[in-house]
């Protein structure tokens, strides 16, 4: 079956519906290869989907890092395998589950074609390692040399790579949809396609760095995407200074930022410090460093352009809350907490109710309804739109990116004064890490 598929799943195709594609080649070859894909889609989405967490990242750490680490790359080879197998076809359901005239969008169906390449990608490479192997037993399917993971991370780096820039088209596509008003909602479904993305591109990344390190076996402060001691001051300081550039390119003007950490000890006295841009005494928590710089780039752009279009030149205050930092090792020069909080606070004049209820919504611009005071800035549709504001999508997917580990993000507005914005995030168990 497989390798039948492999046979034809580098032919052009084009989409002529929301639920198949056509190839061509003859009617009949045609109709087999659509009823292999169907098969083998429904089959494959109905696994279940992985359920990522810090500790699951974290489980090749220094530990077991003697062990045999040829088997440690396998075995996780193949959990990557079967997690980006359900991913795949997951999405490539649930596209096909919306409205036809959805579909038909030229942006949309680019998505469609997007994950239907990478199923046909991760087919291809099973396909090539055991062609005769049974729709039924793809399951059983398993790498087993270390020759064969190389071939692996080329196909998810191929699969990243088929992925990057389509978060635009996304947005452009449900942009150019919505007065249609097909959908009578579109956020459970771009939270829950967004969320995969970003498991998907979080789970290829990660076994592709695992087999870099475990192969290598030099030491390092990364196990897989995980920064084990991630500096926070610094992440907050590297947005700050590219949301700055962006505010000077776009509007001339640069704003200034304080920090003040905050640490919470066992006997639970409190150690505060006020901390300048430049010389900052660091913070570490063991966390993503993309995911991170993110979350706060997204939060300082809102804050930023805030203060500017009122005038406001007090700096934004970024406070930095964390439990006391457990030793990582025992020379004593590593130290890491797990529990992490983050308040930026600006003095932007608040939001109103009526964009404050919309803060999260998907393509919401605050432009469109001339708040020009408002504190949601994405989706600029006037020159340079890009610039500073983004596709609508930077305070939801903040949101998806906070709660992807089990993190909370709340937002409390104060019409005339100001805004906070408050980031929770937990931290693995620190005996994986220390």
């Amino acid at each position: 079956m497989l390798r039948f598929v492999n046979r034809c799943v580098l032919k052009p195709y084009v989409r002529f519906n929301s639920t198949s594609v056509i190839y061509n080649n003859n009617t009949h070859e045609d109709y087999r290869l659509r009823s292999a894909l169907e098969k083998i889609t429904i089959k494959l989405a109905s696994y279940p989907l992985p359920q990522t967490t810090l500790n699951d990242l974290l489980r090749f750490n220094s530990k077991v890092i003697n062990k045999d680490t040829d088997q440690m790359i396998l075995d996780n080879a193949n959990d990557t395998l079967k997690d980006m197998l359900a991913l795949t076809a997951k999405r490539i359901r649930e596209l096909r589950s919306l409205p036809y005239i959805c579909v038909l969008n030229a942006n949309i169906g680019t998505i469609y074609d997007t994950y239907l390449e990478s199923l046909q990608l991760l087919l291809k490479f099973i396909s090539d390692i055991d062609g005769d192997i049974k729709l039924e037993s793809i399951q059983d399917f398993t790498i087993k040399d270390t020759a064969h993971n190389v071939e692996f991370n080329r196909t998810l780096n191929q699969i990243t790579e088929l992925h990057a820039d389509n978060l635009e088209i996304l947005s452009k596509g449900f942009e150019e949809i919505a007065h249609l008003r097909v959908l009578k909602d579109d956020r459970d479904f771009l939270d829950s396609h967004l969320k995969e993305r970003i498991l998907m591109r979080l789970i290829c990344n990660h076994h592709v760095a695992l087999s870099e390190q475990l192969v290598s076996k030099e030491k390092s402060n990364l196990i897989g995407v995980v920064e084990k001691n991630l500096d926070v001051i610094e992440i907050v300081n590297r947005s700050f200074d590219f949301v700055n550039d962006m505010c000077l390119l776009k509007y001339d003007e640069k704003i200034s930022m304080e920090i003040d950490t905050v640490i919470l000890q066992d006997d639970i006295r409190i150690e505060s410090h006020n901390n300048d841009h430049v010389n900052s005494s660091p913070i570490h928590f063991p966390y993503i460093s993309s995911h991170l710089q993110y979350i706060i780039t997204e939060l300082l752009k809102n804050s930023a352009r805030a203060h500017i279009e009122n005038h406001v030149t007090e700096p934004i205050n970024v406070t930095i809350v964390a439990n006391k930092p457990y030793v990582c090792n025992k020379v004593g020069d590593c130290h890491v907490s797990n529990y992490l909080e983050i308040r930026i606070r600006d003095l932007g004049k608040g939001i109103t109710p009526e964009v404050f209820d919309k803060i999260f919504e998907y393509s919401y611009t605050t432009f469109v309804a001339n708040e020009g005071e408002a504190y949601k800035t994405l989706n600029n549709s006037g020159p340079n739109a890009n610039v500073i504001s983004g596709m609508g999508y930077g305070m939801p997917l903040s949101k998806i990116y906070v709660e992807l580990f089990g993190g909370d993000i709340n937002v409390q507005t104060y019409l005339g004064w100001g805004t906070d914005v408050y980031v929770k995030l937990t931290g693995p168990d620190m005996d994986l890490v220390t």
